[in-house]
C-alpha cells in the first residue's frame, strides 16, 4: 500500500509543476463540467452565484489535474480514461469504475479543491480485494497499479476531511 512518505504523491507535491507546454496539452483533455445537482437551485436568482462558485472550485480541481498530469506525462504516462469529477461531504465516499489492461502500469491521481484537507484513494479488484491505497493526510492521493489480468477495477474516493459543507474532487487515470 502507498501510505509511506516516499510515494509518488509526495514526489508530485514537491516537484516543479509549471511545465507550460505540457499543461497546455493536458488542458484539451481535461474539460470538467459542473455537476447537474449544483446547476439546479431552489431559487432561480441563486443559480448564477452557485454556478460561478462551482466554476471557481472546478477550476482549482482542473488546474490540479493539469499539474498532476504534467508530472505524470514527464514520467511517460498518458491520460487513459476520461477524468471524473464530483463533490463529496466530509467523511463520505464515491466509487469510480475503470477497466484496466493486464501488463499496464497505471497511476490514479485525485485532486481536491482548496477546501479539501484530506482526500483518500483505494483500488479494489472485481472480487472486492484491496489492491492499493493512499490514505496519507494529504489532498493529492496517488495509487499505482500494474494489473496481472485485464478487468474492471473500482476506485473508492473518500473525502476524509474538508473545511466546507462539501468539496470538489477530480480523479484521473494515467497509464504507460
Amino acid at each position: 500500500m502507498s501510505n509511506h512518505p516516499n510515494t509518488i504523491s509526495h514526489l508530485f507535491q514537491r516537484s516543479l509543476l509549471g511545465v507550460a507546454t505540457t499543461a497546455l496539452a493536458m488542458a484539451t483533455n481535461l474539460s470538467l463540467v459542473i455537476p447537474a445537482t449544483l446547476a439546479a437551485s431552489p431559487q432561480a436568482s441563486e443559480q448564477p452565484r452557485l454556478i460561478a462558485q462551482a466554476n471557481i472550485f472546478l477550476s482549482q480541481v482542473r488546474n490540479g489535474m493539469i499539474n498532476g498530469g504534467a508530472y505524470l506525462l514527464r514520467r511517460g504516462y498518458t491520460l487513459t480514461h476520461e477524468p471524473s469529477v464530483g463533490t463529496l461531504r466530509d467523511g463520505s465516499s464515491d466509487w469510480i469504475t475503470v477497466d484496466l489492461r493486464r501488463g499496464g502500469d497505471y497511476s490514479i491521481l485525485a485532486i481536491g479543491d482548496r477546501d479539501c484537507r484530506d482526500l483518500d484513494l483505494a483500488v479494489y479488484d472485481e472480487n472486492g480485494n484491496l489492491i492499493d491505497s493512499d490514505i496519507q493526510m494529504d489532498d493529492v492521493p496517488v495509487v499505482q497499479i500494474s494489473p496481472r489480468w485485464t478487468g474492471t477495477f473500482r476506485v473508492k474516493v473518500t473525502m476524509a476531511n474538508t473545511t466546507a459543507a462539501y468539496s470538489y474532487y477530480g480523479v484521473g487515470v494515467f497509464g504507460r
